[in-house]
């Protein structure tokens, strides 16, 4: 289990919901999931039961445990996060996984207040003579020999490249605001392709509305690679309203998903089909087309009793 705390509210997501985006909103607020996936600054994945860090290439700078989140790094119990100017603790009890803002971050301070400790306890410098420079002579010849080898290295590394890399083509649909192709092995850009020596690669894209896009690919030798990929659309908001208000179970797609009134539900993209159960009145359903890219969407249902039909007889007749 884990769990999600930012003061005002507590979330709890599983490892199925993973990744799991964690960015800022124009308050300074911790946003999660889908609704952070637009505009992301890192991302929270798991392996064997254990929690890591993915930084997303562009997004806000983000630090663990004093230092930048560069690439992947492992979460432990007592860490601590900071997103621009957001402090996160990690926190581990009873296996529950929890990620809690704090209003300051007090590493910060420590790591102000390290360097007069630590010069307290070393005493006063000891001076030291410094030894006189030593002049050295480059011999010509020497010198020479370097560019004349490096003439002839360098082009042969250039050639060598072209000969050994397999043209890379890749179209992403819909058409992303921005695309890239890495690898351990950089690859050379040509135009709208790259050039790129055999080993496997990552795709990466990023369009708003859409989950951002990472996908491996491998690169063989002496084969000419065009890569088609699909970029998802980001879940959109439903909220569900009966009139009039009475207690209601909700389903989408015939799984329950709360009690009317319901607020910002967190459904797919696509048709979808919608039923509300309340009591006393008769059960109500219909087909919505959620648009997806964030956007929110309401569906009201307009309610009618359930009569019956009562017989009463009177003796005598009358």
């Amino acid at each position: 289990m884990i769990r999600i705390s930012d003061g005002n509210r507590t979330i709890e997501v599983t490892p199925a919901e993973f990744p799991l985006a964690l960015s800022l909103s124009a308050n300074r607020d911790l946003l999660t999931g889908a609704e952070a996936e637009a505009d992301a600054s890192l991302w929270l994945r798991s392996h064997n039961d254990r929690f890591f860090l993915q930084p997303e290439p562009g997004g806000l700078p983000a630090h663990h445990n004093g230092e930048e989140i560069v690439g992947s790094v492992w979460l432990s119990n007592g860490d601590r996060i900071e997103i621009g100017d957001l402090a996160i603790d990690v926190r581990v009890d009873d296996g529950v996984f929890a990620l809690v803002t704090v209003s300051s971050p007090p590493i910060e301070a420590a790591r102000a207040s390290a360097p007069s400790e630590v010069l307290s306890e070393q005493g006063p410098a000891v001076p030291t003579a410094r030894a006189a420079p030593v002049k050295r002579f480059k011999s010509r010849s020497s010198g020479s020999r370097k560019y004349i080898v490096a003439a002839f290295v360098v082009p042969a590394i250039g050639v060598g490249f072209v000969l050994g890399a397999s043209p890379v083509a890749i179209t992403v649909e819909p058409s992303p605001s921005s695309v890239s192709l890495s690898g351990t092995l950089p690859p050379l850009p040509i135009g709208d392709r790259y050039l790129a020596l055999p080993g496997t690669y990552k795709i990466r894209a990023t369009l708003p509305g859409y989950r951002n896009l990472e996908e491996a690919v491998d690169v063989k030798f002496g084969e000419t690679h065009s890569f088609a990929v699909r970029m998802r659309k980001l879940p959109g908001l439903l909220s569900v309203i009966t009139k009039p208000d009475v207690p209601a179970d909700v389903r989408i797609d015939g799984t329950s998903v709360g009690r009317a009134p319901l607020a910002d539900v967190v459904v797919d993209p696509g048709l979808h089909s919608v039923s509300v159960l309340p009591e006393r009145y008769l059960p109500l359903e219909r087909k919505i087309e959620i648009a997806g890219k964030g956007q929110r969407q309401k569906l009201e249902f307009s309610l009618e009793p359930a009569w019956g039909t009562v017989r009463v007889t009177t003796d005598p007749p009358g």
